[in-house]
């Protein structure tokens, strides 16, 4: 199995990209990678509780399992629809780069920015 810390470096990567794809005014795939930042994030939380994960993109799923549904409910609940709205048009009912603009991108990346913090504290304990 990967090590907690290998999957933590995967989630700031996707922080990053989300950086980039949204200086770039791409804000779906911006908003999918602060979703996987924090997937990324929770798997490397629940690896370093000493838990298994199930291959799954919930992030309230994975909060729960972490026992940190309170702290990062309100955190996660926008960002958690990002997995398939920001890539598929059949579930976003339009076309994705409808649904997300800068300020909506902006929003998403604050609260992955403040959902990372509190997960990397928890890890480092």
């Amino acid at each position: 199995m990967v090590d907690y810390s290998v999957w933590l470096n995967e989630a700031r990567m996707d922080l990053e990209a989300a950086d980039n794809l949204g200086q770039a005014g791409l804000y779906p795939p911006a908003c999918f990678h602060c979703q996987q930042a924090l997937e990324k994030a929770l798997k490397a939380l629940l690896l370093k509780q000493g838990k298994k994960f199930p291959k799954m993109h919930s992030l309230r799923e994975l909060a729960l399992q972490a026992d940190k549904l309170p702290e990062l409910g309100a955190l996660v609940s926008d960002i958690d629809t990002d997995y398939a709205n920001t890539r598929y048009v059949d579930v976003a009912g339009r076309p994705t780069k409808t649904l997300y603009s800068q300020a909506k991108f902006k929003e998403r990346r604050a609260a992955a920015e403040k959902a990372f913090g509190l997960i990397e504290k928890w890890i480092q304990g």
